[in-house]
């Protein structure tokens, strides 16, 4: 089963939302639009599985100085770590883009873009956010094999076979699933993962139907 991906589209004038659409289609399965801060906020907490966000910084946001979005970067990042972030700025907006970065962006565009730069831009954001994840559950995975090698040292557990990391990855799976009472989304948060990632990984164990 192919994962699908998903981009959110946020502060993007109208004037270039259907030019936008059209590059964020040949790169993602699905396309998510905000126009506000709260938007935004509300998406990712609402459970959308995003992978990355094509943030327009060129204007500011609504009652608010274009800064606010370096703040507004830093909070998507608090709330997912891994979703990556690319910046739209203006050519004049080289010191708020460079700020963007320093704030958690993965990378920044500027206006008007290149076709072929932004949509290799995003792949990119797209491929890092995918590594991100399978690292975060190989920590996971190693922070298990830690515990049981403590316990063995302690004496506190009977030595047992040495585990392949496909027995590792499904205890790590199935441990954040119980913590997580069932809830994929929250399990595949707790591991750092998507959910969809997750629910591949699921269906491979034959965790879920």
């Amino acid at each position: 089963m192919e994962r699908k991906s998903t981009v959110l589209a946020a502060n993007i004038n109208k004037g270039l939302t259907t030019a936008i659409s059209g590059i964020l289609k040949k790169v993602f399965n699905k396309i998510v639009m905000a126009s506000t801060k709260d938007e935004i906020i509300d998406t990712i907490k609402g459970g959308e599985d995003i992978d990355v966000i094509v943030l327009d910084i060129s204007t500011p946001p609504l009652m608010g100085d274009k800064k606010d979005w370096i703040d507004i970067i830093k909070g998507i990042n608090s709330l997912n770590k891994n979703i990556q972030i690319v910046t739209l700025t203006t050519f004049s907006d080289n010191t708020l883009a460079l700020m963007s970065i320093k704030g958690g962006a993965f990378d920044f565009i500027p206006k008007p873009w290149n076709n072929d730069k932004l949509s290799i831009t995003l792949k990119n954001a797209l491929k890092y956010k995918e590594s991100l994840a399978e690292i975060e559950l190989l920590k996971e995975q190693a922070c298990l094999l830690e515990k049981e090698i403590a316990e063995l040292k302690q004496g506190t557990k009977k030595p047992r076979r040495i585990k392949k990391l496909e027995d590792m990855e499904l205890e790590a799976i199935t441990n954040a699933m119980e913590k997580c009472k069932g809830n994929i989304t929250m399990a595949a948060q707790r591991l750092g993962v998507t959910r969809q990632t997750l629910y591949n990984k699921g269906k491979k164990y034959n965790l879920f139907k």
